[in-house]
Parts: C-alpha cells; sequence; structure tokens
C-alpha cells in the first residue's frame, strides 16, 4: 500500500476479523499465490500475499496495485467458493461471485475491480451439488500381517492433504484387536486429541455384550457388514477370501439378503460393504442383485436409519441400486475401505453419488463438530 496507507491500517483488522474466530487458525503462505510477484523485484508495490485455514475451507489474499492476475493454490479438489473483494481504502465488500477448483485445487483470480490494491476472501460453500469430503470406512493399520500401518498423527495428516476429514474404524466385537472393553478403551485413548472421528466395525450379534454401553458412547459411529456369512451347519465363510464358491447362486442369494436384513437390524448407522458378492459370483451381479432384493435390504436400512456404504475399494452399490435406494428415501456414506494405503480416497464414492444425484443432504456425516486437522 502506497498512497493513504495510514488511513487504510483501520480497515485491514476488518478484513482480517470477517471470518470471525477462524483468522486464529490462519496460516500465512504467499506461495499459494502464483505468480505472487511482478518481474520488478525492487519495486514496491505488485505482490501478493496469502494466508489459509488448515481445512482450506478458507483463503485471505492481498494484492498490491500492478500484481499480475493470479492463481489460488491448495483449495479443496472440485469445490465451489465464494469470492468477495474487499476494497482496503473504504472497508467496502462487492460479490466476485462463486468459483470452482479444478481437479488439482487450483482457483483461477477474476479480474481485479480496477488498479489498486485490493483484498479478496474466499470461502467454501457446500451445496446440494457439493458434497462433504468424508471418509467414514478408513482402517490405520496394514492390509495384511507386516504390513505397514499409520499412526493417528499421519493419518491426520493424510487428511489435511486430501481435504478429506476421516473417521478410523477400529474392528472386533467379542473377537478380534477389540473384545473388550480394555481393548476399546485403547483404541479410543490412540485417538485422542486427533480430528478424526471414532469408529468400530462390528462382527457377529454379541458385541453389546461384551462392550459397554459408556465404552460404546465414546464412539461417533458403528458400522458393520455381512461378508462373515454363516453357513447351515458349517463355519462361518470370509467372503472375501479368493476361492469362496456357491454352487447354488440362488440358494446364497436368498440367504445372503436375509442375513444383511439381519445386520441392519442392529443398532448401527453404517452398513459397510452394501451388495458385496465373492468374486465367483461378481460377474453376476446385476442378475443377482434382482429389483426384489434390493428392494428387501434398502427397506431394513431405512426402517433402522442406517445409511448405506457408497464403497470405493469394491466400487459398490452399483447406480441402480444407489438410485433405488435415494428413492425410498435412504441415506448414505462415503468410504474408502482402505488400509493404510490409499485411506481418504474417495473420489470414486463422489463421482458415483453425483451420478446417481446423491446430495449434501443425503448423506451421513456423526453429528462430532471436528477441529480443523493442523500441520505437525
Amino acid at each position: 500500500m502506497q498512497t493513504g496507507s495510514g488511513a487504510q491500517m483501520q480497515y485491514l483488522q476488518t478484513f482480517a476479523l470477517s471470518i470471525g474466530k477462524r483468522y486464529q487458525e490462519l496460516e500465512p503462505d504467499a506461495d499459494l499465490v502464483s505468480p505472487n510477484k511482478t518481474a520488478v523485484l525492487r519495486g514496491y508495490e505488485g505482490w501478493a500475499y496469502c494466508s489459509r485455514t488448515p481445512d482450506k475451507q478458507i483463503f485471505l489474499v492481498y494484492f498490491e496495485k500492478g500484481c499480475p492476475r493470479s492463481q489460488v493454490r491448495g483449495a479443496l479438489l472440485n469445490a465451489a467458493y465464494r469470492a468477495e473483494w474487499f476494497d482496503p481504502r473504504t472497508g467496502a465488500w462487492s460479490a466476485a461471485g462463486m468459483l470452482t477448483s479444478s481437479k488439482i485445487g487450483i482457483i483461477d483470480v477474476p479480474d481485479f475491480p480496477a488498479d489498486a490494491d485490493w483484498a479478496l476472501r474466499l470461502t467454501h460453500e457446500s451445496t446440494d451439488g457439493d458434497l462433504p469430503r468424508v471418509d467414514l470406512h478408513a482402517h490405520i493399520e496394514g492390509e495384511s500381517p507386516g504390513d505397514n500401518g499409520l499412526s493417528p498423527v499421519e493419518a491426520t495428516a493424510i487428511s489435511r492433504r486430501l481435504g478429506v476429514r476421516l473417521g478410523i474404524l477400529g474392528e472386533g466385537g467379542c473377537a478380534g484387536e477389540i473384545h473388550d472393553d480394555r481393548t476399546l478403551q485403547t483404541f479410543l485413548d490412540s485417538l485422542a486429541g486427533q480430528p478424526v472421528w471414532r469408529g468400530l466395525q462390528v462382527y457377529g450379534f454379541d458385541w453389546q455384550r461384551c462392550l459397554s454401553k459408556s465404552n460404546l458412547d465414546q464412539l461417533d459411529y458403528v458400522a458393520a457388514d455381512a461378508l462373515v456369512f454363516p453357513q447351515p451347519g458349517a463355519k462361518s465363510v470370509w467372503l472375501w477370501l479368493p476361492g469362496v464358491q456357491f454352487p447354488d447362486a440362488q440358494d446364497f442369494m436368498n440367504r445372503y439378503v436375509d442375513y444383511n436384513v439381519r445386520v441392519l437390524s442392529q443398532p448401527i448407522q453404517v452398513w459397510a460393504n452394501p451388495t458385496y458378492l465373492p468374486a465367483s459370483l461378481q460377474s453376476r451381479y446385476d442378475e443377482l442383485w434382482t429389483p426384489e432384493r434390493m428392494d428387501k435390504v434398502i427397506a431394513a436400512a431405512v426402517k433402522n436409519g442406517v445409511a448405506i456404504e457408497i464403497n470405493a475399494h469394491f466400487a459398490i452399490p452399483s447406480a441402480a441400486f444407489i438410485r433405488r435406494a435415494k428413492a425410498a428415501g435412504a441415506k448414505f456414506s462415503l468410504g474408502s475401505n482402505r488400509h493404510a494405503v490409499g485411506i481418504g480416497e474417495i473420489d470414486f464414492c463422489l463421482r458415483r453419488a453425483r451420478e446417481c444425484g446423491v446430495t449434501a443432504n443425503d448423506i451421513y456425516v456423526p453429528t462430532r463438530v471436528l477441529p480443523a486437522p493442523r500441520e505437525t
């Protein structure tokens, strides 16, 4: 600022405090603006400055007179931002329209209102077409024994980088890694202070006997699926393992649908891996998931208030299933279903949801408000 800079100082506070208490979260980074200076490096004008909240929801940018038209980097991907110009000479605001970031998080700055200093506020707008970027099916342990996992801090760093809020799932019930109050409390304690939701993917139907209500109430949500499938007079089958066969596919489907309805009758919030089929039957998905079978499990989900997961790992459910569920009033959740590598990668979920007309109002998000993920 040059002429009248003293008089303009009163308005800088107005600009900074325009986002309320969130100004305390702002992190300065001029490199988020490109270019951020003119070719005249020893001049006294033509530079740009930027601060951003860690969750990429808000940018405050200041352009000196003579600054070239720029781009703002580091935004949420394919997201809508409300742009507003601030006149530092008068303290007046003017609308600059809605801007959409690119697939790599770049926003093109509109033309400056005049050849002078200007400030710009970019605020992420959540609309029905702008789905919440949440992954409620993220595991931080490795996929297989010996695989590297993630620490909660490393998971938070991924959340921040991708602009995706994470729900970290433990697994268990009366068996497995989490099988009693002690192991559940250990899981809860491991995530204390981290800006993530805490969920539990349960197996079987007796988990409420093994885990106390007081501990379960500390979770943000409970998820369940039907992939550990009981067989009459035999041990349960793990449907995701290679080589699983069912010679009578129709008999399997009838029993499988009924079992899913039973799973959905539990006090859970998310139906994970919905409509999954073992590898030997996946080529017959459209044949086996008939309208009648779809309607039966959808009705159970709607009746019990359980969100149907859109699952990136297995690319399920089908678009036909999701459209049918939406028409029936179902809610949905988004999940990568990844172990360490790939958590937060929900592009498939977002594409499938938009393809089927799912809006932000249709997406289940846990009620606890998370603080912004911060650099470590």
